[in-house]
């Protein structure tokens, strides 16, 4: 992750501390959710239903923001402070890392679902690299075929970089060239802009599954 070199404010402070303390979230977690929903807040509010699309029938628990005020102040009156990577007293040593790879996932739907012949899909896809994004793709494989396809793909050759992109897009079952009874599975790729070793990520694959006229 890139250092931004800005100063957290108390509440974000205490967004990073909650987020590091919840459930399930480790080192390597964290700093995707980071990339992908851009500030900590974010991603705490998303983490609910993050857990619910993973199939987790119990709630996940977050880190209370009462329990992270009190370790703050706990740690303020020991004269110390968290920082965090973003901000410019983080230690170089430490922010002086490899080039970690780019982050992508499909925020929506994000999940398998069910449409009839004459229905549509509304996909928003979230990608993020600290040296700048390469190709977006989103690829298709109908009915188990061995035979990849490209829905839709973003060059991003512009001149400068973007670190950040949050897609939307809608395709009817028509568009992706389905009818009833094929089911299609989708996923994305990512590649970045370093010249030396790109680097890449894929999402996970989710499933369209398009209903008969006596399914339906």
């Amino acid at each position: 992750m890139a250092r931004a070199a800005r100063v957290l404010s108390e509440s974000e402070r205490l967004d990073w501390l909650c987020l590091s303390r919840s459930e399930n979230v480790g080192p390597a977690t964290f700093r995707d959710l980071l990339g992908i929903y851009g500030s900590a807040g974010a991603a705490l509010a998303a983490l609910p239903q993050l857990a619910r699309r993973g199939g987790r029938r119990s709630r996940i628990k977050l880190f209370p923001r009462a329990a992270g005020e009190d370790e703050l102040a706990a740690l303020a009156q020991r004269g110390g402070r968290l920082i965090a990577l973003s901000e410019p007293e983080y230690p170089l040593p430490l922010a002086a890392t490899v080039d970690a790879p780019p982050l992508i996932a499909f925020t929506r739907p994000g999940r398998d679902i069910q449409r009839q012949p004459e229905g549509a899909v509304e996909f928003q896809l979230a990608a993020n690299d600290d040296l700048g994004l390469g190709e977006v793709k989103m690829l298709a494989q109908v009915n188990q075929g061995d035979e990849s396809i490209t829905i839709q793909n973003w060059p991003n050759d512009q001149l400068k970089p973007r670190r950040r992109a949050l897609v939307e897009f809608k395709k009817t079952i028509d568009e992706l060239g389905l009818r009833g009874g094929d089911q299609m599975q989708y996923w994305a790729t990512v590649v970045d802009r370093n010249p030396a070793a790109p680097g890449s990520a894929q999402t996970r694959k989710f499933n369209i599954i398009v209903l008969t006229a006596e399914q339906a």
